[in-house]
């Protein structure tokens, strides 16, 4: 994959991906195209993804300050004209177990673009050696279980996103696929 460096960052800042697209890190000057692709997301994705609060224009501000800050790891899936069809981020990650979360436009669900954008968030936690990434998985959404498992998170008990005990919390540990340290 060919990759761009940020002079100012050890981590990439770009990199290209299948279909046209990249994986960018997004800052302030992206806030636009992140709220519209929140805005663009239908239920059948909003039902496995988008934490309450997270899309709010003065919520994704705040978050991608926080990236362009250093204290969250913010990526795009991005096209040339900057449209935005997917989003990972990581927060926070100073203050208690960063978590991480992904979301896709429902047409590209399945086409290894997801498997691009956390592979380039957890290079950055790995660099920045975060001991632990945390995620919540809704139980139904095998697709993005497996996604997880293979990248080395492991179900560590029931959480609640929608509704009490409808989701698995998982983590990834520094140093091993299996989570273990």
């Amino acid at each position: 994959m060919e990759t761009e460096r940020n002079p100012n960052a050890d981590t990439s800042s770009r990199r290209t991906a299948a279909g046209g697209f990249c994986v960018s890190l997004l800052h302030l000057g992206d806030l636009a195209h992140l709220a519209a692709f929140y805005e663009r997301l239908t239920p059948a994705v909003t039902e496995h993804f988008v934490p309450d609060g997270f899309t709010g224009p003065d919520r994704l501000a705040d978050h991608l300050a926080s990236a362009t800050d250093g204290d969250a790891i913010s990526y795009g899936l991005t096209s040339r004209d900057g449209h935005i069809s997917g989003h990972a981020f990581v927060e926070p990650l100073w203050d208690g177990p960063p978590v991480l979360g992904i979301g896709l436009e429902e047409h590209l669900i399945g086409c290894g673009l997801g498997a691009e954008l956390m592979r380039a968030a957890l290079a950055d936690c790995d660099a920045l050696a975060l001991p632990v990434v945390t995620l919540t998985v809704v139980k139904t959404n095998l697709r993005a279980r497996s996604l997880y498992l293979g990248f080395g998170f492991v179900a560590r008990g029931e959480a609640t996103f929608r509704r009490p005990g409808d989701s698995l919390y998982m983590e990834r540990r520094l140093g091993g696929r299996d989570g273990s340290a």
